[in-house]
Parts: C-alpha cells; sequence; structure tokens
C-alpha cells in the first residue's frame, strides 16, 4: 500500500510542477500594463494537465481513504 501511494503522491506532484510551469510561463502580468492570451494549444494542454491533476488526487484520496479503514 505504502509503493502505491507514492506512486500516487508523484503522479500528483508532477502534474502539479507541470500545472506550475504552464502558470508561470503564460502568467499574466498586470504589473507590466499587458496581459498575454494563451492561444488555444496551450489552453488546452493546460486543461488537460489540470484533468489528469483531478484524476490522479481523486484516486490518490481514495487510497488514502481505504487506507484509514485497515
Amino acid at each position: 500500500m505504502d509503493v502505491k501511494a507514492e506512486h500516487f503522491e508523484r503522479q500528483v506532484q508532477r502534474v502539479e510542477q507541470e500545472r506550475d510551469t504552464w502558470e508561470k510561463k503564460y502568467e499574466v502580468r498586470a504589473e507590466h500594463g499587458r496581459s498575454r492570451m494563451l492561444s488555444r494549444f496551450s489552453l488546452r494542454i493546460l486543461q488537460e494537465a489540470q484533468a489528469k491533476y483531478r484524476e490522479s488526487k481523486a484516486e490518490l484520496d481514495e487510497l488514502v481513504q481505504n487506507m484509514e479503514g485497515l
């Protein structure tokens, strides 16, 4: 169970890092008086990463819940 939990935690961390990278890369910078728009392609990739994150997070939450019952 520990190995599986660690696996899911690594998946979540990887997706979070990918999301953070995209957020940094495409961050809106109001302080510079201009904003950047995400291209449709970039937005789709970000949405896919967020969907993967939510899926992995749900699996991890389920695993944690099942482990609490042991």
